[in-house]
């Protein structure tokens, strides 16, 4: 991290409250945070032990990893971290349904079908989302109006480069469909 000293159940209440914020007014879709399961960490103040975070288990047993979409982006300031964001390829898709709408098959008259949108578009969603989430849990955790320095959000594909302890950890349920938010300490190598 930085020099920052911080506060993990501040950090997982700013962490909570942005995501569930986040996908209500960008998805116009109710995320709860569901009651652990006997013997899972699931939503604990405490930051998760270990690099990586549990599979997200989605289609018979699969992880996110396996059948999603996991990204990241890299907090510069104030503090130093990665948050990352891991859907289920099912939850992605009905994000990007919600935001784009439904494409009809066939034509209407004189005009042409509406194009589905292209997986890139439907996935730049998810880096989106993720980017204002992060400035979102950064107001929540500092306060409005503090400035902050992001990197690009990204896609993870296969093992992530950068693994650092967890410091907070969301599961949530979005209508359903599962999802998590963590948030890495990381040092940068200059």
């Amino acid at each position: 991290m930085s020099d920052i000293n911080l506060d993990v159940h501040k950090a997982q209440a700013a962490l909570q409250e942005a995501a569930i914020s986040v996908f209500a007014e960008m998805t116009f879709m109710d995320a709860l945070v569901p009651p652990p399961e006997p013997g899972k960490p699931g939503l604990s103040p405490k930051p998760a032990t270990g690099a990586a975070p549990e599979a997200l288990a989605v289609n018979g047993g699969k992880s996110a990893e396996e059948e999603g979409v996991h990204a990241a982006l890299d907090v510069l300031k104030p503090l130093s971290c990665r948050m990352e964001i891991l859907l289920t390829r099912p939850l992605s898709d009905r994000i990007a349904d919600i935001l784009y709408g439904e494409a009809e098959v066939g034509f209407n008259g004189d005009e042409a079908p509406a194009p589905l949108p292209s997986n890139r578009n439907r996935d730049d969603s998810i880096l989106e989302i993720l980017n204002i989430m992060a400035g979102t849990f950064l107001s929540n955790y500092f306060g409005p109006g503090t400035p902050f320095k992001l990197e690009l959000p990204f896609f993870v594909f296969g093992e992530a480069d950068v693994t650092g302890p967890i410091l907070s950890r969301v599961v949530l349920d979005v209508e359903g469909f599962p999802a998590e938010v963590l948030l890495r300490s990381i040092r940068y190598r200059y």
